[in-house]
């Protein structure tokens, strides 16, 4: 048993799993209301960890770890699985996953880091629900009013390469960014990225720009998803950013009442400013192109063009790569 961890209490049996070097995986079978700062796990740690929630009172028995407004939770250094577990009150970052990550049937919610609008976003501390470095799938899980300053409910990291990353069945609504955020952010480097959304529900998500999704870079799809009452107060798109993207669908997805203080784009802004000439990238939309969409291109870094200056396919043959 590590030193100075207390495993009569739920805090630390997690802070001696997190600890032990040696184990691999955890179950939850009780509820735990954080005390402290869960520990980092060692840096050499090289095996996945496995931590799943078994509670028997719980819905899908799902256990529900609690950072009363004041406690960060997870930072794992190796890829991680999650299962049944619900983050509540988290502050900061309630899950950071640095080589990948697998989640099923997870719930973030009411994890906020307090709003000081005196602060400029460049000084503002980074806020983050899920955050991410590596490969991820995540299904049949819901983030629910979650809120910081300038955040993402899920994101991953901009420096990633070789990343593939795929979200289904989940659920994002009433989350809050005071200034720039979304409920998802997807990034990484150009070619080595390839995202799918799919089968999932942005609904009541607030953020100064992109409320529901903003993705970069590589290749993004977005597949029957629902897009309703989200809202950029301040810029431009309401649900949905796309931007520097060298393949884009998206295919059967609804929008209704979402807004933007810039109007033409409160459904979709899809942006391709970036020196690749335009043969190289597409946009695809299945069925139909939805209203207020506005695009802006500029190729040769001396010309904003009005209308589409990339390849686009209206339920043609760019469709096929939807699944």
């Amino acid at each position: 048993m590590p030193r100075g961890v207390d495993i009569r209490t739920p805090t630390g049996r997690l802070a001696s799993f997190l600890l032990d070097e040696k184990c691999t995986k955890l179950t939850l079978t009780e509820n735990a209301v954080l005390t402290k700062v869960l520990p980092h796990p060692s840096l050499l740690r090289t095996k996945p960890i496995t931590i799943t929630g078994k509670c028997p009172r719980s819905p899908g028995g799902r256990c529900v770890i609690d950072g009363q407004g004041k406690f960060t939770a997870f930072v794992f250094p190796v890829h991680v699985t999650m299962e049944n577990i619900e983050f509540r009150r988290a502050a900061l970052t309630a899950v950071k996953a640095d080589g990948g990550f697998v989640g099923r049937n997870l719930v973030f919610a009411r994890n906020r880091r307090p709003v000081n609008f005196d602060v400029s976003p460049n000084d503002a501390p980074y806020t983050a629900r899920l955050c991410i470095s590596g490969n991820f799938t995540i299904s049949d899980s819901t983030f629910s009013e979650n809120a910081g300053y300038s955040a993402f409910v899920l994101g991953t990291s901009e420096g990633d390469t070789f990343t593939r990353g795929v979200i289904s069945k989940c659920t994002f609504s009433k989350n809050v960014a005071a200034r720039i955020g979304d409920a998802v952010s997807l990034g990484g480097e150009r070619s080595k990225t390839s995202y799918c959304v799919a089968d999932s529900t942005f609904m009541g998500n607030t953020a100064a720009q992109r409320a529901a999704i903003d993705a970069s870079n590589g290749q993004v799809q977005i597949v029957r998803c629902t897009f309703k009452n989200n809202k950029a107060t301040e810029f431009f798109a309401g649900a949905v950013l796309i931007e520097k993207y060298e393949k884009f669908s998206l295919c059967n997805c609804q929008f209704s009442e979402n807004t933007a203080k810039e109007s033409n784009n409160s459904n979709l802004f899809v942006s391709q400013v970036t020196t690749i000439p335009a043969q190289l990238c597409y946009a695809a939309f299945c069925p139909a192109q939805p209203p207020l969409t506005e695009f802006n291109c500029n190729f040769n870094g001396d010309r904003d063009e009005p209308f589409p200056c990339f390849p686009i396919t209206i339920g043609g043959p760019g469709c096929a790569v939807c699944r």
